[in-house]
């Protein structure tokens, strides 16, 4: 099943670090804007549903899929949402540190359907790019535990841990590990594929928008695991061996 959905203008929020020269759109000299009913299309979901594809498959799936949608005449663009470890695998400078691909792809399919219908208002892209949950393995594995503050089997943790683990939180996640808002690692790291994000793609006329966020769980919206998302108490301190009993809760961590 494909799992796109419709979203408005309205959940967009525009990232400052997206500051490029600005192309005329739809008669607005200097200004690009989201306007009308975007597709989303969840890339990582896509990508997990579809498993026993090859990469060359999948690329072909996604093209055909940005074509459907496109070709529906009530959409005004694509809004595709990434997860930041889908996009950033590796560090940077390391071997195949990011992957385009399937973003590529979508500016692909917009700039051929707008030379395709050149007396139509043209069609254009939104950015939704969630770290939080969605982070990369290789920035996860830089940053100390924090759990040894909530289970007394494990070691107390260092002064500069940054991250938690947490059990049974609702939304969807690639990982049970959550960086804090604050971690200097983390922060630092996220800098800098937004940077890496805007070279490849901000002065693209066809990019109106980005949604991005630093201080959440997985998704855009400043919303982090709580007691009314999550299975409650966090079953990771409180069940045998674990030494916490009955457990905590989101919250009290």
């Amino acid at each position: 099943m494909r799992r796109y959905q419709m979203t408005g203008t309205f959940l967009v929020v525009l990232c400052g670090l997206f500051a490029g020269p600005l192309s005329a759109q739809n008669g607005q000299p200097g200004q690009r804007r989201p306007r009308g009913i975007y597709a989303k299309v969840d890339i990582t979901s896509e990508i997990n549903a579809n498993s026993s594809l090859t990469p060359v498959e999948l690329n072909a799936f996604f093209n055909s899929l940005y074509q459907e949608l496109l070709a529906n005449p009530a959409v005004s663009g694509l809004a595709l949402d990434a997860d930041w470890g889908q996009l950033n695998p590796n560090p940077p400078g390391a071997a195949n540190a990011y992957d385009w691909a399937y973003l590529d792809d979508g500016f692909a399919q917009v700039a051929l359907w707008n030379a395709q219908n050149p007396n139509k208002p043209p069609k254009t892209i939104q950015f939704i790019v969630t770290p939080g949950f969605q982070s990369p393995d290789w920035v996860l594995n830089q940053i100390p535990s924090c759990d040894g503050l909530f289970d007394s089997s494990l070691p107390y943790p260092p002064p500069n841990c940054g991250r938690v683990t947490f059990m049974g939180y609702s939304e969807e996640q690639d990982s049970t590990q959550l960086p804090l808002a604050w971690d200097a690692f983390y922060k630092s790291a996220w800098r800098a594929f937004l940077v890496v994000l805007n070279e490849r793609y901000g002065t693209n006329p066809a990019l109106v928008s980005i949604a991005v966020a630093g201080p959440t769980a997985a998704s855009a919206e400043m919303i982090v695991p709580n007691d009314t998302n999550s299975n409650n108490p966090q079953t990771m301190f409180g069940t045998p061996p674990v030494s916490v009993s009955p457990g905590i809760s989101p919250e009290d961590m």
